[in-house]
């Protein structure tokens, strides 16, 4: 198992990042070169694979606003032929009037699960047709 590390920041126009970290792993179900997991890390690697860390980025405003994305696997190459990843992401949106968590759900099929916190029922979103449906 390989270990790729991305880091970048993101500055300017109000707009900032902490925690941006994004490791992908390189494996495989079938051989040594795929895409194997994808997760937010810490920034600062001191040797193997970082451990799991949010990501936030933070609009200054007016208004502030911040968004903090956690993903502890993104599994993308659990076994031969698979389409699409297994995990989940789990999202916290901060601003002036409310704050907003909610997870998306991947289950190695088309379609992605995003559950809001404190609002009824679920959304499905099409990752082929990119087709947004509220489930009561």
């Amino acid at each position: 198992m390989i270990s790729s590390e991305t880091r970048g920041s993101i500055a300017g126009g109000g707009i900032s990042a902490t925690g941006e970290g994004l490791t992908g792993i390189i494996g495989g179900s079938t051989n040594q070169n795929e895409l194997e997991e994808l997760r937010t890390t810490e920034a600062t690697v001191s040797g193997g694979i970082p451990p799991v860390d949010p990501s936030t980025v933070v609009d200054a405003g007016p208004p502030l606003c911040t968004l903090t994305f956690n993903i502890p696997g993104l599994v993308t190459d659990e076994e031969p032929g698979q389409e699409y990843p297994r995990g989940d992401i789990t999202v916290t949106i901060v601003g002036p009037e409310a704050t907003v968590n909610a997870t998306i759900t991947f289950d190695k099929t088309a379609i992605a699960t995003i559950v809001v916190a404190d609002v009824g029922g679920s959304f499905a979103f099409n990752l082929e047709t990119r087709q947004l449906t509220y489930n009561p």
